[in-house]
């Protein structure tokens, strides 16, 4: 019969100065390894800490073996390029800025402009006035980062670093605003990526595959299939983007989404893949169900801000469409935020429908 297997458990540092005490006096006759200035005592504690480095060095590699959160950066990031997994770029925000020009005037490319926090865009071509507007397309002059953010909404004031004839020195971005600028890809969402593909592997066009397609887009956070959503050979998908505000994608994030999935080259192989011939994508809107929690008793700043990222946590670690959100869930985020002496205005489960996602919105503090 065969027997369970027993985890492997590293040995402290003082058990193994134990261990060769008795090793010594075992194999050694009339040594004292136990005396404070012997020779054998000095012998056995530079012994035992070197065979715990060892130990330490077979604990830290078997912790890489298989992907988890205990792996290292770098380890995660070479388990996900063996798979095809590249980690998602940080990419710079672009839109168009509107400004008043006279007749016959000329925007040239690579003309810098200055956001009020001094976030700098450029243009990206040659344009020319039109019915006394010049419309140019701009860039951020660096991709997103944690300290650094191009995307703006729309009726915001630039204002050009160098002023040109004929042209006012201050413009407006215009609808839909500067978007797209996506921070690099946090490990964390890369970790997730990988184990989502060892549990479901390529298979061509099954359900998994245009989650897997979908979550490899810049900026796409979370995504979910509905198969035979309109009958057979339809495959209904959503997806949001959790970084962007609002979260909810536009037509032309859908569009890039859908253009990736029909046609794209894999990054594992270099080989044009995509959603089969016979299945129609069909790109579906989640229709948001905003919760406004208000919650008393909870002063302190610090506090505030840690309910709130727990509840940020809660969002996108557990909510799906269609899911139940329990109150249990929602009182336990409180709690793993050090806050136990509150108010909360939720008194029962909250529920969605399969195309609902349910998001929080501002928290109000009473």
């Amino acid at each position: 019969m065969g027997g369970a297997i027993m985890a492997y458990i590293s040995p402290s540092l003082e058990d193994l100065i134990k261990q060769g005490e008795l090793d010594i006096e075992t194999h050694l006759d009339g040594s004292q390894p136990r005396l404070p200035f012997s020779v054998e005592r000095a012998i056995n504690f530079a012994q035992s800490a070197l065979v715990k480095d060892l130990h330490d060095r077979i604990d830290y590699v078997s912790r890489q073996i298989v992907p988890g959160t205990e792996n290292s950066d770098s380890t995660i990031i070479y388990n996900a390029n063996r798979r095809g997994i590249q980690r998602k770029s940080a990419t710079k925000a672009q839109g168009s800025v509107s400004f008043v020009a006279e007749v016959g005037t000329n925007l040239p490319a690579g003309r810098e402009m200055q956001r009020g926090d001094g976030v700098i865009y450029i243009t990206l071509s040659n344009t020319q006035e039109s019915g006394g507007v010049i419309v140019a397309d701009v860039e951020a002059q660096r991709p997103n980062s944690e300290s650094y953010d191009g995307n703006v909404s729309a009726g915001v004031t630039v204002k050009l670093i160098t002023p040109a004839d004929g042209i006012a020195s201050s413009g407006e971005t215009i609808e839909p605003g500067i978007t797209g600028g996506v921070n690099e890809e946090p490990i964390e969402a890369l970790l997730e990526r990988l184990i989502f593909q060892m549990r479901y592997p390529p298979q061509g066009g099954a359900e998994f595959d245009y989650v897997r397609w979908a979550l490899e887009v810049p900026g796409v956070t979370r995504a979910w299939t509905y198969p035979t959503w309109y009958g057979l050979g339809t495959v209904g998908l959503t997806f949001v983007r959790d970084f962007d505000d609002p979260k909810f994608p536009n037509e032309q994030q859908k569009a890039e989404v859908e253009d990736y999935i029909y046609r794209h080259f894999d990054p594992a192989t270099n080989v044009e893949v995509g959603r089969p011939i016979t299945a129609e994508l069909i790109m579906l809107d989640l229709v948001p169900k905003e919760l406004v929690l208000t919650i008393g008793g909870v002063d302190d700043a610090t506090e505030r801000a840690a309910i709130a990222q727990e509840l940020a946590l809660l969002e996108l670690r557990l909510i799906v469409p269609g899911y139940t959100l329990p109150l249990t869930q929602v009182q336990g985020a409180i709690t793993r935020a050090g806050v136990y002496d509150y108010t909360l205005d939720l008194g029962e489960d909250t529920p969605s429908s399969a195309t609902e996602l349910i998001t929080f919105g501002d928290i109000v503090w009473e």
